[in-house]
C-alpha cells in the first residue's frame, strides 16, 4: 500500500491495465445503421429497463422513454456512434461497460435541457466526449465509475448561459489514461491524443470526499489535464491527482490538476468559486507528479493539499473575489505559489504554506523559480495577508516575492525563508519586496548558508526592498546571508525597529538614494 492509505494508485493502475475490451458476444441486438438515427421506442428488444444485454449500436440511439435503465449490459459503439437523451428524460446505467471496438472513437452520450443521468460502477472508454451536453441545465450523478482512454469523460457546456446551472456530483470515480487515444472517425489526427477528466462550463461541481473519503475520492491518473472549469461554482476536496503526461510528442508538459477560470474576456468572474482541499491526513499526496498543480482565476479557497514534483503548485488570480491560498506543502521546481491580481475588496490571505523549491536545471534557461511571487494587488482598502509560511530554496531565486505598485499594506509576517543552496550566476534573496507602500513587515526570519556558497553568486540578500514607501519593519531576524537588509532606489518614510542581522559580509547595505526616516535597529 502506497502513501494514500486506502487508495493505492499503483494498484489502480495494475487495475486499469487488466481491462479487457468485450468485442464478441453472444445474441447482440444490433441497434440502427452508421450515420442514421433510431429511437429506442422503435426497437423490440429494448424498453424501459433492459438488463444483462449485449447491444451494438451504429449511428445515434435517441432514448425517447420517460425513464430507462440499463443494468450490466455491453454497449459496443460503432466509430461515431452516439447516445442521445431527449429533453427532460430520465437514464440509469448501472454496472454497464460501453466502449469501442477497432481504431476509432465513439462520440459519448449527449444529454439535453433537463435531461438527468445516473450512472453508477460503469466502465467507459474510448469516448471522444463522454457524458456531455450543449446546454442546460443537465443533473449528472456519477458514482464509482471507470471512466479509461476517452479524450474527454465528463464535459458539460453551455454557450447560451442560461439562467440555471447544470449541476454534476462526483463520487468515487477513477478517471485515467494508459495508452495512446483512439482516432476522430472523421478528421484522424494527433491533437485528440491527450485525456481531460472533467470539462464544466456554467455548473454546479460537488466532487467533496467527505468524512470518509477512502470509498468516495476521485481519482485521476496519467491524464494530461483533471479539471477544466469556467464560469462554474465547484467544490473538490479529497481528489487525488497523480503520474500525468502528454501523449503528444512535441507537448512536453501537462495540463493542470484543476483550472478554473471566470470564461475569458466576455466571462463575469462572479460567476466562478472555486473551493477546494487536499487529503483529511496530513501524509497523503494530493497531487503528484504533475507539472501544474491548481490554477484558480475566481475566488474561493485552496488548501491543505500535498502537492510533489510539480512545476508550478498553485497560481491564483481574482480581483472580485478573496482569495485564500494556506495550509498547503508543495515541493515544486518554479513556483510554489504565484498569486496575481489578488482581491482587495475583501481580504485575501496566504497563510500556513510550505514551499520548497528544488530548481530543475533543465528548466534554466526559462524561469528564475520563487517559493511565493505575489504580483500586482488589487486596488482597495482591505489588508491582504501573508503570514506564517514556511519556505525552503535550493538553487533558486527569491523566497518571498512582492510586487507591484498597488502592493499596499499587507501584513506579511512571521514567515520563514531558509536558503539551503545557492546557485553559481544566480541572485537569492529570502524576501524582497518591489514597489507597494505602508506594508507591515514584522517578526519575519531569513537563514542563508552564505559561509559555505559559491563565490560565483551575484548576490545572497536576506530582506531585499526597492523603491517601496513608508514601511514597517520590525522585529526580523536575518542571519548568515551575503547582504543582511538591502534598500535599493528610493524608500522614503520607511520605519525600522528591533531587527536583528548577524553573520553576513555586510549587515546592513543602501544602494543608490537609500533610505530616509527614523531608523531603529539592532
Amino acid at each position: 500500500m502506497q502513501a494514500q492509505d486506502c487508495i493505492d494508485i499503483e494498484q489502480i493502475k495494475t487495475d486499469l491495465s487488466n481491462i479487457v475490451d468485450q468485442c464478441s458476444c453472444a445474441n447482440p441486438i444490433n441497434v440502427g445503421a452508421p450515420n442514421e438515427t433510431v429511437y429506442l421506442s422503435n426497437i423490440p428488444e429494448l424498453g424501459a429497463v433492459n438488463v444483462d444485454l449485449c447491444i451494438k449500436v451504429f449511428g445515434t440511439l435517441i432514448i425517447d422513454i420517460g425513464t430507462t435503465r440499463f443494468r450490466d449490459c455491453n454497449f459496443i459503439m460503432d466509430k461515431g456512434s452516439q447516445i442521445k437523451i431527449q429533453a427532460s428524460n430520465t437514464v440509469f446505467f448501472t454496472g454497464s461497460n460501453l466502449h469501442s471496438c477497432g481504431d476509432y472513437f465513439w462520440d459519448g452520450i449527449e444529454l439535453n435541457n433537463h435531461s438527468f443521468i445516473s450512472i453508477f460502477e460503469n466502465t467507459i472508454q474510448h469516448s471522444l466526449n463522454g457524458i456531455h451536453s450543449n446546454g442546460s441545465p443537465v443533473v449528472i450523478n456519477a458514482g464509482h465509475n471507470t471512466f479509461l482512454n476517452n479524450h474527454f469523460a465528463i464535459k458539460i457546456s453551455d454557450g447560451d448561459i442560461q439562467n440555471i446551472r447544470s449541476k454534476l456530483t462526483l463520487v468515487g470515480n477513477i478517471f485515467a489514461q494508459t495508452e495512446v487515444l483512439k482516432l476522430h472517425w472523421d478528421n484522424p489526427g494527433w491533437f485528440f491524443n491527450n485525456g481531460t477528466g472533467v470539462k464544466v462550463d456554467f455548473g454546479i461541481v460537488n466532487a467533496d470526499g467527505g468524512s470518509h473519503p477512502c470509498n468516495r475520492a476521485n481519482v485521476f491518473v496519467g491524464l494530461y489535464s483533471g479539471y477544466q472549469l469556467s464560469r462554474s461554482i465547484s467544490e473538490i476536496h479529497n481528489n487525488i491527482f497523480h503520474d500525468f503526461g502528454s501523449y503528444i510528442d512535441h507537448i512536453n508538459t501537462t495540463g493542470w490538476a484543476i483550472n478554473s477560470d471566470f470564461g475569458g474576456i466576455f466571462g463575469d468572474p462572479s460567476l466562478s468559486i472555486l473551493n477546494q482541499s487536499g487529503w483529511p491526513t496530513n501524509h497523503i499526496e494530493s497531487i503528484k507528479n504533475v507539472d501544474f498543480g491548481i490554477r484558480n482565476e475566481s475566488g474561493g479557497t485552496i488548501s491543505m493539499n500535498i502537492m510533489k514534483n510539480v512545476r508550478t503548485g498553485v497560481i491564483s488570480a481574482s480581483r472580485i473575489h478573496p482569495q485564500i491560498i494556506e495550509k498547503n506543502d508543495i515541493e515544486a521546481s518554479v513556483y510554489g505559489i504565484l498569486a496575481n491580481n489578488l482581491a482587495r475588496i475583501f481580504p485575501s490571505r496566504v497563510n500556513q504554506n510550505r514551499v520548497l523549491i528544488e530548481f530543475d536545471e533543465e528548466l534554466s534557461s526559462f524561469y528564475e523559480p520563487h517559493g511565493i511571487y505575489i504580483a500586482n494587488l488589487g486596488i482597495g482598502d482591505r489588508p491582504a495577508q501573508i503570514r506564517s509560511n514556511r519556505i525552503n530554496l535550493k538553487s533558486a531565486y527569491v523566497g518571498l516575492l512582492i510586487e507591484g505598485r498597488s502592493s499596499n499594506y499587507l501584513n506579511i509576517a512571521c514567515n520563514s525563508v531558509s536558503i539551503l543552496e545557492t546557485r553559481e550566476g544566480l541572485e537569492s534573496t529570502g524576501m524582497k519586496l518591489i514597489g507597494g507602500s505602508y506594508n507591515r513587515i514584522v517578526e519575519n526570519t531569513v537563514g542563508g548558508q552564505y559561509s559555505s556558497s559559491s563565490s560565483g553568486n551575484d548576490e545572497v540578500n536576506g530582506i531585499k526592498i526597492i523603491e517601496s514607501q513608508a514601511n514597517l519593519l520590525k522585529s526580523n531576524y536575518v542571519n548568515n546571508t551575503q547582504i543582511g537588509l538591502h534598500f535599493s532606489n528610493w524608500n522614503s518614510n520607511t520605519m525600522q525597529e528591533n531587527n536583528s542581522m548577524a553573520n553576513h559580509d555586510v549587515g546592513y547595505f543602501v544602494s543608490e538614494t537609500g533610505v530616509t526616516g527614523d531608523q531603529f535597529f539592532a
